[in-house]
């Protein structure tokens, strides 16, 4: 058994989401965030957190460290690339289970005393023999389990049923939003293990001090959608909708901004309805860039459709930082961080969404009062001591480890 005292150094395990933690850790050496990223990376936090606490810490990448190689040694931090399996269909739950089960080995390998584990699971499971192991163990979620524009489903059930132990045996669950958490407490019970809220954050001179921007002066003539450009993100619908504001509303004008799949045939969907000329197809730009074509809009649109099991959108986020209003589907969980300074129509519905930017063009005083409404609903997302960190921090503190 582990003597858990003051005087411990813990040996941590960090399992990061698909972002570049080895990029972020060049930064963090330098004592930097990287300076195109808006928030502050999660992995970033939890380097802060190790140096705070003198901790061993081992973390593992999904993307290829180097020419060949698969470990990477920096003074009390490691990298181990482990990449997942890409197995669709049925095979898809086989990968998760096999990808979890690597963890778990890696974890009894390193000896770790602390497992901090942000990767995406639909099988937790196999992580509940690290707890009858002594180890504690930290979930951090960034997705719901269910798409939370629909209800609850059999196969959601099945996975509660299996992840239910495991749950109830970890020693911390943190949720990216009240969406995630209040799925955690419907599958789990309250029953489950301490489950907090953490909220991302971002670096200050990218907020619009001023809350309000130039928003709603003259009514909307500059719509923004910012994200991936897929299909299930709802860009087609997003289309069709601004076609026809654009038949009764001239000067309005549409920009995509983001990479993916589908930004071909978008242009090619402009083009066959005649709004090539208004609509600005830009694909993926850097996150300075973003801000600056954010803070030129009048309204962020979310149109995600049904299907997406998402955690918490930021781009409605980023937005309000910039003190631009939004409106989104339901299935975008991020109105209830927003309050006022969103507006939300049913999701996977193109008429719903014309009607809902109809009245925001033909109404300035009332987009006014939305954007008025972003300086409310940010300063969690200024507030270190709702991070990531500030709450792995208590978690450790916890444990009966102290900062260095």
């Amino acid at each position: 058994m582990k003597l858990n005292s003051e005087k411990d150094r813990p040996r941590i395990l960090y399992i990061p989401g698909p972002g570049d933690v080895f990029g972020t850790y060049g930064w963090w050496r330098k004592g930097r965030i990287d300076p195109n990223n808006p928030s502050i990376p999660y992995s970033h936090q939890v380097y802060d957190l190790a140096a705070e606490f003198g901790a061993e810490l081992c973390v593992i990448s999904q993307k290829e460290l180097g020419e060949g190689e698969n470990y990477f040694n920096f003074d009390s931090i490691s990298f181990r690339h482990m990449e997942p399996r890409s197995w669709r269909g049925a095979l898809y739950h086989a990968g998760q289970i096999l990808d979890a089960m690597r963890i778990y080995r890696c974890a009894k390998s390193i000896d770790a005393d602390i497992v901090i584990c942000q990767k995406t699971f639909l099988h937790y499971w196999p992580l509940m023999g690290l707890s009858k192991s002594n180890i504690k163990v930290i979930i951090s979620l960034h997705n719901t389990f269910w798409p939370i524009s629909r209800r609850k489903r059999i196969g959601d059930f099945a996975l509660a049923c299996l992840n239910r132990s495991a749950f109830l045996g970890f020693d911390r669950v943190i949720c990216v939003s009240d969406s995630v958490r209040r799925q955690v407490l419907e599958n789990f019970g309250r029953k489950a293990r301490p489950v907090f809220r953490q909220y991302p954050q971002y670096i200050l001179n990218f907020r619009d001090e001023s809350g309000v921007g130039v928003v709603g002066r003259q009514g909307i003539k500059n719509i923004l959608y910012s994200g991936r450009v897929e299909k299930r993100k709802g860009v087609y619908s997003l289309l069709s909708a601004f076609a026809k504001l654009a038949d009764s509303n001239p000067g309005v004008k549409l920009t995509y901004v983001g990479g993916g799949s589908c930004l071909e045939d978008l242009r090619e969907e402009a083009r066959k309805n005649g709004i090539e000329d208004i609509v600005d197809i830009i694909g993926p730009q850097s996150g300075e860039r973003v801000f600056e074509i954010i803070r030129a809009s009048d309204l962020l649109v979310c149109p995600t459709g049904g299907g997406f099991s998402e955690g918490l959108a930021k781009t409605p986020i980023e937005a309000a930082i910039c003190g631009v209003p939004s409106l989104m589907t339901s299935a975008v969980p991020a109105a209830d961080v927003l309050g006022d300074a969103a507006r939300v129509v049913p999701v996977d519905d193109s008429d719903a969404l014309f009607a809902a930017m109809k009245e925001l063009a033909d109404n300035p005083d009332l987009l006014s009062k939305m954007a008025a409404a972003t300086k409310n609903c940010v300063e969690p997302f200024f507030d270190r001591e709702k991070s990531l960190q500030a709450e792995l921090r208590r978690a450790l503190l916890e444990f009966g480890y102290s900062t260095v």
